[in-house]
């Protein structure tokens, strides 16, 4: 059996908050529809009463206008990596639990597994000249 789809709303399709008040629009039942403003100040399509198809040529004409909507900046993966990289060693002088991970390395102590992801994160980071190795070797003991 194919699937039913859910029959169109009376009023027209586009929403009555991208037009002016007083906007009129044919609805998908074949009615003029007016643009009018409720108690709250939203724009609602209210039926224009005893008006079919053939009295449309009678009303007003309206330009359907284009509304651009704002976009809320989401803070994505792209954007993220987009943002400029603050270098590992600057990031060590605010961060001393780099500085204890780096030096457990070093002296061959055994990681967390908290550490370890730390660890993982931190290699993501942009690396100084000589790689991980090189800072490794700075904080052995």
């Amino acid at each position: 059996m194919p699937k039913t789809r859910k029959p169109k709303r009376k009023g027209p399709t586009d929403s009555a908050t991208l037009f002016n008040v007083g906007t009129q629009m044919e609805g998908n039942n074949g009615h003029m529809w007016e643009i009018k403003r409720n108690k709250n100040g939203i724009h609602r399509w209210k039926r224009i009463s005893n008006t079919k198809k053939n009295h449309r040529n009678n009303l007003k004409k309206t330009k359907r206008v284009k509304v651009k909507r704002k976009r809320v900046n989401n803070t994505s993966t792209k954007s993220i990596k987009k943002q400029k990289q603050v270098p590992l060693v600057k990031q060590m002088k605010d961060n001393p639990w780099m500085k204890d991970i780096l030096t457990k390395l070093a002296n061959g102590e055994t990681l967390s597994g908290y550490d370890q992801f730390l660890f993982s994160t931190m290699k993501k980071q942009p690396l100084p000249k000589g790689g991980m190795n090189a800072l490794i070797k700075t904080f052995k003991k």
